[in-house]
């Protein structure tokens, strides 16, 4: 952010030292913690071309105190510690949004590629307000990152099911009768509770199935594994192919080519 106060003690010092040269900036920085004031000016990095910093902060400091948007500048050593009026910096910020936000950006070297996951919830139980915190705080500051000029990709997995939803699911499926919380007039995780302990059973009867005909399933097994070991080559190509555009729709393309 470009203050109007330095702008104009910029073209104060080139006037009387034209060492400085017409592309002389000066950067400022905020005001030491404990100290008074809103940003210092650092006379140490000027003064090659302007004499001795201490003297020059003094003189720095006695042109600021008549600017003004400045409340008030007190020089210590080769530092001035300045104070903005507050009317000066509402105009040099916010006032001026498009600039401010243009101000912001860092330069094309600084930015990356940021990827931000954030709130995957649970699909087995309700939202709650850890995922609206969780949400919110993903979304800010997926924008905050943005608005410097990041590239940013946001993932919010909506579909996290594990093994234990796939349980419910089948459980559900196989049990349910299309029951809701509504019509049974229970939370939804107290229904799922009793559909899993449905689930449960159904395994079991479903391992006892496998043990009891494990022979037979070897060999069907064995079978299937010859055939996908005869057209590994194909199917290879072909699965990396469709992974590789995958990966490129999704905007990752490093190291892919389709």
């Amino acid at each position: 952010m470009k203050y109007t106060f330095l702008t104009d003690l910029e073209q104060f010092l080139v006037a009387k030292y034209p060492k400085l040269g017409e592309t002389f900036v000066i950067e400022y920085e905020r005001c030491p913690e404990g100290m008074a004031g809103d940003l210092t000016v650092n006379c140490f990095r000027f003064a090659k071309a302007c004499g001795n910093p201490m003297a020059l902060a003094a003189e720095v400091a006695d042109y600021l105190k008549a600017h003004p948007a400045v409340a008030d500048a007190q020089p210590i050593k080769a530092f001035v510690n300045v104070t903005l009026k507050p009317a000066a910096l509402f105009a040099d910020t916010v006032a001026d949004m498009p600039r401010l936000l243009k101000s912001a950006k860092l330069p094309d070297t600084a930015r990356e590629r940021i990827l931000i996951e954030f709130s995957a919830p649970n699909t087995n139980k309700p939202q709650h307000l850890g995922h609206v915190r969780n949400n919110t705080l993903g979304m800010s500051l997926a924008s905050l990152l943005k608005r410097v000029g990041h590239d940013v990709i946001e993932i919010n997995l909506v579909n996290d099911r594990g093994i234990h939803i796939c349980k419910s699911m089948m459980a559900y499926l196989l049990t349910g009768n299309g029951c809701t919380p509504e019509s049974t007039g229970v939370k939804g995780e107290k229904a799922f509770e009793a559909l899993v302990k449905a689930g449960e059973k159904f395994e079991a009867q479903a391992r006892g199935a496998i043990d009891s005909n494990a022979n037979m399933l070897k060999g069907r097994i064995n079978d299937a594994t010859k055939v996908v070991d005869q057209g590994i080559g194909t199917v290879g190509d072909a699965f990396d192919t469709r992974i590789k555009q995958a990966l490129t729709r999704l905007g990752y393309r490093k190291n892919v080519k389709a």
